[in-house]
């Protein structure tokens, strides 16, 4: 064993976390994400963002679809004016939720045309949220990233 490797580690956070859905598009050729947001129990989708950084995308293809179990967590404001988020999916270990979720990559939501808002703010389905931990008193949910 190396001395100095990190195998795993875990982060804990108290953070605000919306479902997503990612799509892939192809157009003249180029292959490009997106997302929007989903509303948990309605099903509804909302505007679609196509600024994403995909860590790993030809060996994620499960983040896709409906079925991707895959979530935006607000991160910070760049000098621009952009959102910076993180792209979450729920962890899978042998086809079983582990409950923590690993980075898949990073998106920036412009200030104009609302959609920052749209992501941090409440709409009241957030208890809904699988292995979020939801604090109702804080308005966060507790997740650990792997």
């Amino acid at each position: 064993m190396n001395s100095g490797w990190l195998r795993r580690a875990i982060l804990s956070f108290r953070v605000s976390l919306k479902k997503i859905e990612m799509n892939v598009f192809t157009k003249d050729g180029v292959t490009r994400y997106g997302w929007h947001l989903v509303r948990y129990g309605i099903g509804a989708k909302l505007s679609i963002y196509k600024n994403v950084c995909l860590d790993s995308p030809k060996s994620d293809p499960d983040i896709l679809g409906p079925d991707g179990q895959v979530y935006c967590l607000p991160a910070r404001k760049d000098s621009a004016g952009y959102l910076i988020c993180l792209l979450l999916q729920l962890e899978k270990k042998d086809n079983i939720e582990t409950g923590n979720f690993r980075r898949i990559g990073v998106t920036k939501i412009p200030s104009h045309g609302g959609g920052q808002e749209s992501v941090c703010q409440l709409w009241g389905d957030e208890p809904a949220m699988p292995y979020g931990n939801w604090d109702t008193e804080a308005k966060k949910h507790t997740i650990c990233i792997v």
